[in-house]
């Protein structure tokens, strides 16, 4: 038996399906409710402003025998019931990006109103990129039975004014999409710790301090004992004691320091005290500093040759205090191999003698400018370095030919010799070093007037390994010139600046024999015009010229 909206059908119905099947009843029931809603709605249909809800009712009421339902009323089937009333989709306006709002951003998965989420919920407490916050509270996204759109918001571009402010729309949902860019790792994450300590051995200190300042791991590396063999240090005494004391650790010493390098103004005996109580394994030490801004003298000298028996190398130029070196036991000798005592003004020969005493195993010596070196000194040197092999007493004012003949006592050990601008050195010293001294190499007599043709030609003879040689202002001509090129070929560096006597021809001799030439200076020479100068260029094309005539070209 059918039913009509749930409640049972009048008597007149109930006759009449009672003769017919249940489906043709149905529809003939449907097609008298359909005609009496049509006759009911004759009279409003000349009403104008008519509301879908007020027909809706009507025909509602008709079908129930006057009463009125709800078009949303669940007792109505589902093609009987009205569609909703259209609504306009609801976006989400965007706010700008400043770095003032505490609001953090919204999960993405989540449409709740900011007021409406408790704070334990948020899983990320923060935005991630914490210098971006939102301004104000944003409004609250459409609700789940509409939501078709989602906003995001961008890191805010400051390069330029008028860029995008940070936030687009009208972008697809991902649900998978993970809140946030991963934490990416560094390369150098990747690098292994040996790999990373060769890289690092190859800075110098101040690099190297500021590596470690970087991350814990660069930090620990940073410090490694082996990294920290050779050491550079300006500013004085107290950069250097901070560094020896994180070197040294909970050790007292530093046993991997091996080179040390100071300068700087500041330095005092303290350095050099603090270097021989921590770094017994030094072995070369240079201070770089001008005449009178470092404050060294003899006792801090005496201290760290004694406390460093492994000390090879000692540069010690610009230190005018420092008149000795001598150790506490006499018959001890030092294993210095290599002294510079550059502009020590305040060494005497009575020094120089404790010091060649003191270092007999010399190879290197430099005496530059130490004013007060005389002959009297200059005699101690081959007596007790008899295996030394450079010696320079340039600027050495009262250094005589008397003095060259002591030095040309090295013999054949003797690879340099400098005695520049010592004026009363002649052609009858240099002659004697030529004849003693046959595997001399590189000799340089620049200013020494009283040097001429005789001292070349004895070099040419005697010396046919040279390889450098300065004659500059030297009293030669273009024959000792031509005997020089026959002689040395293998002649690196020549210098003949202001060299009067000199022409195009013994400077053509040169470019033509020694082709190997490397480096000539042939300033202030009025003798040397184009024709040499491209005859060097024709025969030497690697040679560097130095030249003052602003016709070569």
């Amino acid at each position: 038996m059918g039913t009509v909206n749930g409640r049972m059908p009048d008597s007149e119905n109930l006759s009449h399906s009672s003769s017919a099947s249940p489906a043709a009843s149905t529809c003939t029931e449907s097609a008298s409710v359909i005609a009496s809603n049509l006759s009911s709605l004759s009279p409003l249909s000349t009403r104008k402003n008519v509301s879908f809800h007020e027909l809706s009712s009507r025909s509602s009421a008709s079908m129930t025998g006057g009463a009125t339902c709800s078009s949303s009323s669940p007792d109505l089937p589902r093609h009987s019931r009205p569609p909703p009333p259209p609504r306009a989709p609801t976006f989400v306006t965007p706010c700008p990006l400043t770095r003032s709002s505490p609001y953090p951003r919204l999960p993405p998965n989540e449409y709740a109103s900011i007021s409406d989420f408790p704070r334990q919920f948020y899983p990320y407490p923060s935005h991630p990129h914490s210098s971006y916050r939102l301004e104000a509270e944003p409004p609250p996204p459409p609700t789940p039975e509409y939501h078709g759109y989602r906003t995001t918001y961008l890191p805010l571009r400051t390069g330029s004014p008028g860029a995008d402010q940070g936030y687009h729309t009208l972008v697809a949902p991902s649900p998978q999409a993970s809140w946030g860019a991963p934490y990416s790792e560094s390369p150098f994450d990747l690098v292994p710790d040996d790999v990373l300590v060769r890289i690092f051995s190859h800075l110098t200190t101040k690099e190297l301090c500021s590596c470690a300042r970087v991350c814990r791991r660069w930090h620990n590396l940073a410090w490694e004992p082996r990294l920290w063999r050779s050491v550079a240090v300006s500013g004085g005494d107290r950069p250097l004691r901070g560094l020896l004391k994180r070197l040294a650790g909970e050790n007292s010493v530093c046993d991997a320091v091996e080179r040390v390098a100071l300068s700087g103004p500041g330095l005092s005996d303290k350095s050099l005290l603090l270097l021989g109580r921590k770094c017994p394994n030094l072995s070369h030490l240079r201070i770089v500093g001008g005449s009178g801004m470092i404050s060294i003298s003899n006792a801090g000298v005496v201290e760290l040759v004694t406390r460093c028996p492994k000390l090879l190398h000692l540069d010690l130029a610009g230190c005018s205090s420092v008149t000795c070196m001598s150790v506490e036991a006499p018959a001890r000798h030092l294993s210095i191999q290599y002294l510079d005592l550059t502009d020590c003004v305040g060494l005497s020969d009575q020094g120089l003698h404790t010091v060649v005493q003191a270092c007999p195993a010399l190879n290197f010596l430099y005496l530059r400018r130490c004013v007060m070196i005389s002959d009297a000194g200059i005699k101690y040197i081959p007596s007790y370095c008899t295996q030394l092999r450079e010696l320079s007493v340039s600027d050495c004012t009262q250094v005589t030919d008397f003095g060259v003949y002591e030095v040309a006592k090295l013999g054949a050990s003797l690879r340099y010799l400098s005695v520049a601008k010592c004026d009363q050195v002649s052609d009858a010293g240099i002659k004697q070093v030529a004849r003693y001294c046959h595997r001399l190499r590189y000799l340089n007599s620049r200013g020494c007037e009283a040097v001429g043709d005789d001292s070349v030609a004895a070099l040419a003879r005697s010396c046919p390994r040279l390889r450098a040689l300065d004659l500059g202002k030297c009293d030669v001509t273009d024959h000792s010139l031509r005997l020089l090129a026959r002689s040395c070929p293998n002649l690196k560096k020549l210098s003949v600046k202001s060299c009067e006597l000199v022409s195009d021809e013994g400077i053509r001799q040169i470019a033509f024999y020694c082709r190997g030439l490397q480096q000539l200076n042939i300033q202030d020479c009025a003798g040397v015009s184009l024709e040499g100068y491209r005859a060097v260029k024709k025969y030497c094309r690697r040679c560097v010229i130095e030249h003052t005539n602003p016709g070569f070209c």
